[in-house]
């Protein structure tokens, strides 16, 4: 039976369906607050993964955040019980949609046990299942990528292309006593999922040299536990910069909570194509992103204003995959072995007041 299509208005709530990696959720949140701002009255439910949950409840624009395992064995029944949960929450399919952000197999069959109305992209898997279809348009960041579904719901694309992220700072930290006062905070972030993300350890221990000439600077390492051996890398080449105090390390000591107090403490974060981009984009933190495999108009640069790239745009070789494989194909991996310190640190130099007394 065809299902009649509502606009937001007409709507009492909003299933959101993401459980993709942390960027990728942060990036949604876009979406969340643009509905937020055009009907305030709709209540909004995130079903997410463990990460999800913890990175993204409580945020303003949500009503509640759902866990879902889907890589366990039992994610069908999970998916009952949700369907159960949420209709004694009061969520009537005829006024309530399911907005499906990620394209697997095994979210599209979450989405129809749930039973409710489905938008998902044509390039869901099985996107025939679902209700309503929009494309997902490669030229558009992710950020917008994720609010295009609300097109189904009468909102209209110049709004979307409004979409920014957003997260909520923590007031408070058992790391607050570590961030200096008065400092120019730089954070760097030099780990990714994927290998062919990574610019070469060395390349950031020698930024490291060079920035800790410049003073009134607090150079702060940040990273999941994942990335610990990078730590080690960074150590085993500069390990006077941690027996003389000249770094703050938070790889591997900071829980979600501690990222929102982090980041809205930095002045500039130099990153990778990872998920520190989007954290810094949501707190709008000026970033330099530098990107090897994968190339930012793919989508995932960074908004933060004021930001950039560095990518060797040049390379007939780049994008090599949609993430990134873990070894250069071509074995050379001049996407980033050919960007040089010196050129990322004369990048940071225009971040940096001319006065370092006039912001110490």
């Amino acid at each position: 039976m065809k299902v009649q299509r509502k606009s937001l208005n007409q709507l009492d709530s909003i299933i959101w369906l993401q459980t993709a990696f942390l960027g990728d959720l942060v990036l949604s949140t876009g979406a969340f607050d643009l509905v937020k701002k055009e009907a305030p009255q709709l209540r909004q439910l995130l079903i997410t993964s463990p990460v999800g949950h913890a990175a993204l409840n409580g945020h303003k624009s949500l009503t509640k955040t759902l866990v879902i395992e889907k890589r366990r064995a039992n994610f069908l029944v999970q998916a009952f019980r949700l369907r159960k949960k949420l209709m004694k929450m009061g969520l009537s399919p005829s006024n309530s949609v399911i907005i499906q952000l990620h394209r697997s197999t095994r979210s599209t069959i979450i989405s129809k046990l749930l039973g409710y109305p489905v938008v998902s992209y044509e390039e869901s898997s099985f996107s025939k299942l679902a209700s309503w279809k929009v494309k997902r348009v490669a030229v558009f960041h992710e950020c917008t990528r994720n609010a295009l579904p609300l097109e189904q719901l009468g909102v209209k694309r110049t709004k979307l292309l409004s979409a920014r992220p957003s997260l909520s700072p923590e007031q408070d930290s058992s790391l607050s006593e570590l961030i200096k006062p008065k400092a120019y905070r730089i954070a760097i972030a030099p780990g990714s999922v994927w290998q062919t993300k990574k610019w070469p350890i060395q390349k950031f221990c020698d930024l490291i040299d060079l920035l800790l000439n410049q003073p009134g600077i607090q150079l702060v390492l940040i990273g999941s536990k994942s990335e610990v051996p990078l730590l080690d890398s960074i150590k085993k080449n500069r390990e006077s910069f941690f027996r003389e105090g000249k770094l703050l390390n938070l790889i591997g000591k900071t829980s979600l909570d501690d990222l929102r107090f982090v980041y809205p403490q930095l002045n500039l974060l130099i990153s990778n194509d990872s998920s520190p981009i989007h954290y810094a984009s949501a707190f709008n933190i000026p970033t330099i992103a530098i990107f090897g495999a994968t190339v930012s108009s793919m989508g995932f640069g960074p908004l933060a204003e004021g930001s950039q790239v560095i990518e060797r745009k040049s390379l007939s070789c780049r994008p090599c995959s949609a993430h990134g494989p873990n070894k250069c194909p071509l074995k050379h991996f001049k996407c980033m072995e050919d960007i040089k310190a010196e050129e990322v640190y004369q990048q940071v130099l225009k971040y940096l007041p001319k006065d370092p007394a006039s912001k110490l």
